[in-house]
């Protein structure tokens, strides 16, 4: 009852509206109602916005969880294709999404970007050290960076070469479509313009792989130059043997199978293809996840990070290496100089070793992705974590070990499927031919064949694989970080010695004998002396 007075009482004042005040109070109403009616229209509107917001991502999380259930299925998920240690096999066919590296994530954290200011700050001091000893011992600055000029000198013939060799790439394309347009107008005996066109595809990687050699040795480029054009000889090959691979199955796989009267087998543009010799990755797809935009201020900051990087290698050559082995070759090189030098050269070895995954491997492939677009970043993954060896080749460099991995291991298997020790084969086929060509680019670095990497990666490091197979304690990542360094001390040592011996103690006659023969034991010291 109480509570009913005061509405009757509130109608009844405004049935009446007899004064001013009641009409002003109408008036409010009007005029609240209709500010009520403005927010609700917005209301409903900012709601369907927001609801056409949330579908959308839903819709985008549906289709992420689609496609993931569409690669579990293709690739496999369970103990039984993981294994029985439970490590992740690879895919049967490699699958490209949009990703950044691990570090770009990594560096996202405050913690880990300090790791990174300190090998900047070792930078710095390293500069002030240079700075200071010149002032102080010699008066003066004495900045040479003539031995950077020299390294990477004669660009112009670096360049050329590098062009011709881009050509012959571009030559394997219409190549290709002739083999195919062939096999498409002749029905019948196949088999022998296979067997011809395989033929012109071996003399043509074999031409790749001769006559870069010869024009590196012929116009006597530097180490730096030799290494750039052996590299991008490699890198050519590579490709237009991921290219031909790929394409190949859509043309022999249905060679069984009548096509249609007027149809032609879809094969890739050349657009396509030419993308492809310049996107950061061996493993041709007609198309690739991509970015939106360009990220110019990333490029250059990346190729920024190449260049100190660089400086960053000339230091501690000049500081800790060249001081050390400048003298070497005046006496023969024992045990005990031996082991002096490399326990010497293990942490300027690591450095350099380090310094270089993370200008070619990191800023490098980044900024040539982000120039093309190149969504997928995945060069390498977390390889320093790692307690196999196994692992550690796999994730060091994802690139190379990818095309390694479809190409030649899982080809072997398929050409010894009948073999029952198919997969030792397989992955001695991998280790052999890796150290072979990381040995061509030294070698061809360094102008002598002195085989210290062909044994300890393909010998020592392959017996590691064996030793940490399946090993999963944190002393096996001490172990493999401790083989590292040491490995690196040897590698320095042993290559840097011979450079040396050949500078110091060179030979009264010249032979072919000598490329092969390691001047370090075949060096008459006496006479030097």
């Amino acid at each position: 009852m109480t509570e009913s007075v005061p509405v009757r009482r509130r109608v009844t004042s405004k049935t009446n509206g007899v004064n001013e005040s009641d009409g002003a109070h109408s008036n409010g109403q009007v005029t609240s109602y209709e500010d009520n009616e403005t927010l609700r229209r917005q209301t409903l509107r900012f709601r369907a916005e927001f609801l056409e917001q949330i579908d959308g991502h839903l819709d985008q999380l549906l289709e992420k969880v689609m496609h993931t259930s569409k690669t579990v299925e293709e690739t496999g998920s369970s103990d039984e294709e993981n294994g029985a240690d439970g490590r992740q096999k690879r895919q049967a066919h490699k699958v490209f999404v949009e990703r950044e590296s691990l570090l770009t994530k990594m560096f996202l954290s405050e913690e880990i970007k300090t790791i990174y200011n300190i090998f900047v700050a070792i930078l710095i001091v390293m500069i002030l050290n240079t700075l200071v000893y010149d002032i102080m011992a010699h008066g003066r600055l004495v900045i040479d960076f003539s031995h950077i000029g020299w390294a990477f000198g004669q660009f112009p013939l670096v360049i050329t070469l590098w062009l011709v060799m881009q050509a012959q790439a571009l030559v394997a394309f219409p190549l290709f479509q002739q083999w195919t347009q062939m096999r498409q107008d002749c029905r019948t005996g196949t088999a022998t313009i296979d067997i011809l066109w395989l033929l012109i595809y071996a003399s043509f990687q074999l031409i790749l792989a001769t006559y870069p050699i010869m024009a590196i040795y012929n116009w006597n480029l530097p180490p730096a130059s030799t290494v750039a054009v052996a590299c991008e000889q490699v890198r050519f090959m590579m490709k237009v043997h991921s290219f031909v691979r790929e394409n190949a199955v859509k043309v022999l796989l249905p060679a069984s199978q009548d096509l249609p009267a007027g149809n032609t087998l879809e094969l890739p543009g050349f657009s396509k293809y030419l993308n492809f010799l310049f996107v950061p990755t061996l493993i041709y797809r007609d198309k690739y996840p991509r970015t939106a935009v360009i990220r110019w201020k990333y490029v250059v900051t990346n190729f920024a990070q190449v260049v100190a990087c660089l400086f960053y290698t000339y230091y501690i050559f000049a500081r800790f290496l060249v001081p050390v082995f400048n003298e070497v070759g005046r006496e023969p090189l024992n045990l005990r100089n031996l082991a002096l030098l490399t326990f010497s050269s293990m942490v300027p070895g690591m450095m350099v070793l380090i310094i270089g995954f993370f200008s070619i491997l990191h800023s490098w492939m980044n900024a040539f992705a982000e120039m093309m677009r190149f969504a997928d970043r995945e060069f390498y993954k977390d390889w320093w974590n790692s307690r196999q060896f196994a692992r550690f080749y796999r994730t060091w460099n994802e690139i190379v070990h990818e095309w390694l991995y479809y190409y030649v291991f899982r080809d072997t298997m398929t050409l010894c499927q009948n073999s029952r020790g198919k997969k030792a084969v397989a992955r001695i086929t991998v280790f052999v031919l890796s150290a072979v060509v990381h040995e061509y680019i030294l070698a061809a670095m360094l102008r002598f064949f002195y085989p210290v990497l062909l044994i300890m990666f393909g010998g020592v490091g392959f017996s590691f694989v064996w030793l940490t197979d399946k090993r999963e304690s944190r002393v096996w990542n001490v172990f493999m970080w401790v083989m590292l360094f040491m490995g690196c001390g040897m590698l320095m040592t042993l290559y840097t010695h011979e450079w040396y011996v050949r500078r110091n103690c060179p030979l009264s006659e010249d032979s072919w004998r000598d490329y092969f023969v390691p001047r370090t034991f075949s060096c008459n010291y006496t006479a030097q002396v």
